[in-house]
Formats: C-alpha cells, structure tokens, sequence
C-alpha cells in the first residue's frame, strides 16, 4: 500500500505487518499513605517490602508497563495476596488502593500488557508487611495466657484452700460440739416454731434423752411453761442478730425443771437457711453454791460482828482470824478453780479490833472478787506492820483486767473495790489496783496505825 505525502510517498505491505510481541517491564511508580507520596531510601524500582503500622490504613500503589507503542492501549491487572481471592482487572487505571487491613503480611502483584495484549505475567510484586499493636502480637497474647493461667492457678488453689480450710474448720466445730461439756444444739430458725437438727451428747445427759431423740424435737419442748417468754426473747434477739445469753427454766424428760444459762448466736455461712447454736448449762449446782456461799457470807458477818465488838485485841486474834480467811479461801474455791491461799503475817504486832474488822472486809471482798472474777490458781495474802504504818496487800495469779472499765462496771452495780476504797479512806489510808490483761491483780493498802475508830467513819454492824 502507499501513501502520497509531501515529501514523498510512503509504502507498506500488509502481509508484513505482525502484533507488538514486546512483553512490557512492570515497575512501581509511587507508593502513597493517606495520599501522601512515601519516599524510600532505594530507588523505587528496587522496593521489593513495605512495612506499615497498623495505624496506615490507607494507601496505595501507582505502576506502570514500560511500552510506549500505543501506551493508552496497556492494560493492568493486580491481586493482594492474603486479601484479594481473584485478580482484579483494572484496564488502563494504573493504581490500586486498600484501606483498613488487619495486620500482617501480604503480597501485592501487579501484571501488565502492551498494545496488543501482550502480558507480563511475572509482573510486579511487593511484600506488604503490616505490623500489629502490641495487644495483638503474639508474644502479648502469649504473656495475657500466661497472667490468665497464672491467676487461674492461684484461683484454684487459693479456693482448694479455703474448701480445705473450711472442711477442717467444720471437721473442728464438728469434734468441739460434739465433745464440750456444755449442752449443744445447732437449731433451725426457718421453721416456726423453730427445731432441733441436731444435739451432743452433753445435751442429752443433762436432759435425760438420747441425742436422737432431742434431735427430733422443736426447741420449745425442752422449755418450762413458766419459762416461755424467756424463749420468746431469745428468738427475738437472734432475728436481730444479736448474741443472747439469758437464765431461763428448763425440763428433763422425767418433767422436772431445773435452772439453766443459755447462750444463742447465729451459724454464720450457713447454706442450708437461718441457723443457731444454742449453748445450755445446767446451773443447779451454780446455784446450790450461791446458796452456800451466802450463808458462808453470813457467817462472815457474823465475825465481823464479834471482833468489831472486841473480843481479840492482839495478834493471837489475828492468826485465829486468819485461820478462818484459809478456811474461806480453801473451801469456797473448791466448786470453782481449788485456789490456793498462801497467807504472810508478822509474828508480833497487835493491831485494834476496829482496824481488824476493816481489814477482814477488806480481804473478804477481795477474796470473792478472786473467786469470782480472776480465775486464779493462786492468791497471796500479805500483811506487814511497821514504822506506826499496817500494810495489807492482796496479790492473784489471774487473768487480770483494764482499770478503765472499773466506772463503767460501778454503774452496773460491781461496787467492791468502790467499798474497799471507801473504807480505807475512811481510815485515812491508801488504796493502789496494780492490774492489766493477763498480769494479774494486786491490791496495795497503807493504813496508819490508830487505836481508835475514826468517828467520821465507823461502821454498823
């Protein structure tokens, strides 16, 4: 064919003409995050990896096909390996774009063709390599498994414990209820009126029936008729969550009444509803022993009595006198503890039947509050007199006591020492407590040595 042209003609022939069988080089022209243009420090062409965070989350490639035959002709496809399952076919649109991919790594390949289709199959291809915050790395998950199995760990063991524990500790209450020497009862508060679940074995010798049997029972059985308001009150206070102790009657099997203490607080912890321990004493003997006692107090009286009206005048007298105090001392404690009484006296010194009388008190006094109060294996009784001066003092091996709770036990009637004090003062004397938790108490008496009674002062009696 030819073609006529100003300078000349031009010719071809048609049979010779044949398709652009150059297969086009693909090279990455840009790179871009959030549209930015990223500047590497290779040439372009050598980038073979891209490492993002994960905070890109967008960006974009720009290729070309190096074939300037018929350039708007080139076509392009290109894949995200990891992310794009097929090729995606982009025609003569030279870029691509992602946004919001997870974190990890990729390939992206990019195919190119010239004019008549001829393709570049190799292509272009980039590794994508997009890094994860810490939460999501693995050794972070790997250190958040180890803590959660960690902690899971000690979970379970701390809880193995405490079931442990707590075994142990029921296997304790267990033993200790059944084998105190006080009637037990674990009570159930659901039902009204309320019943026994179960009792020991020092409940049923003291109310002559089995442990079966009482455990069989509704809790108001076992009280006298008289006696009912007392159960009321109890119940009442375990509502309230109280601890009760109060003296009430109860009956044997046989029906006969006899004097107790009952001591109820709530069972803590308890899945199976509201329950209570119920402690009982049998106080029969408790009060057989007040009732000596006060006749034994009595006979102190009448002592006093008689040397208030003079019948010793010298210390013969006060060994007789003393005598008696080991009496008091040796026979009263036997239904408590068995104190024993050491007792000091000076082997001449006479002293007047007045100031006998106020120091028989003294250590009277003294003496029960021993019994009664310090539970004490041991009591010294002191007595020395020197320079016109007597020096009485009263020492215990017992639990002791706070002084500071003495004005608080003055109003609730424990007016002892307040008399001790009084009648030393009434003497002109002093009067020294020497007394804490756990150390014991220890009375310390300085009287002035007078033949006769204060008039201000004198006792009655």
């Amino acid at each position: 064919m030819f073609f006529g042209g100003l300078n000349g003609f031009n010719a071809f022939y048609p049979a010779d003409v044949g398709d652009n069988p150059y297969v086009p080089l693909v090279v990455l022209t840009a790179f871009r995050k959030f549209n930015q243009v990223v500047a590497f420090e290779t040439p372009l062409t050598e980038v073979r990896e891209i490492t993002l965070s994960y905070r890109d989350n967008f960006f974009a490639f720009e290729f070309a096909a190096l074939d300037y035959t018929d350039p708007q002709k080139n076509r392009y496809a290109y894949k995200l390996e990891g992310f794009d399952r097929d090729w995606v076919e982009c025609g003569a649109r030279r870029y691509a774009s992602y946004t919001n991919l997870p974190p990890g790594t990729y390939t992206f390949r990019v195919r190119g063709a010239n004019n008549d289709g001829v393709w570049n199959e190799d292509g272009l291809a980039v590794q994508v390599v997009i890094i994860p915050p810490f939460w999501a790395t693995w050794w972070f998950r790997g250190l958040v498994a180890a803590i959660v199995c960690a902690v899971g760990g000690l979970i379970y063991r701390a809880r193995a414990r405490n079931i442990a524990a707590l075994r142990e500790r029921e296997e304790r209450f267990r033993a200790l209820f059944e084998n105190a020497p006080l009637g037990g009862f674990e009570v159930d508060l659901s039902p009204s009126p309320p019943r026994i679940r179960r009792a020991n074995e020092a409940a049923a010798r003291i109310y002559g029936r089995t442990a079966e049997e009482l455990a069989a029972m509704l809790l108001s059985a076992l009280v006298s008729p008289e006696a009912e308001a007392d159960l009321e009150r109890l119940l009442d206070g375990l509502r309230a969550g109280e601890t009760v102790t109060l003296e009430s009657t109860h009956r044997r099997r046989d029906g006969s009444p006899f004097p107790a203490r009952v001591s109820a607080a709530l069972q803590r912890a308890v899945r199976r509803g509201p329950t209570a321990i119920v402690i009982v004493e049998d106080t029969t003997m408790e009060q057989a022993w007040r009732s000596e006692e006060e006749a034994i107090a009595e006979e102190r009286r009448r002592i006093a009595r008689e040397i208030h009206d003079g019948l010793a005048q010298d210390l013969a007298a006060v060994r007789m006198r003393a005598r008696l105090w080991h009496k008091m001392v040796d026979e009263a404690p036997q239904q408590q503890n068995q104190i024993a009484a050491v007792l000091r006296l000076p082997d001449d010194a006479r002293l007047p039947a007045f100031m006998e009388a106020v120091l028989f008190r003294i250590v009277q006094e003294a003496l029960h509050n021993v019994a009664k109060h310090a539970q004490a294996t041991t009591v010294w009784i002191t007595l020395r007199v020197e320079a016109g001066t007597v020096h009485p003092s009263i020492r215990d091996d017992g639990v002791g006591f706070d002084p500071a709770i003495l004005e608080q036990a003055e109003r609730r009637g424990h007016v002892g020492l307040k008399q001790m004090r009084e009648r030393v003062a009434g003497l002109k004397g002093t009067f020294a407590l020497h007394t804490a938790p756990g150390q014991g108490t220890e009375i310390r008496i300085v009287l002035p040595l007078v033949t006769t009674y204060p008039p201000a002062s004198r006792e009655t009696g």
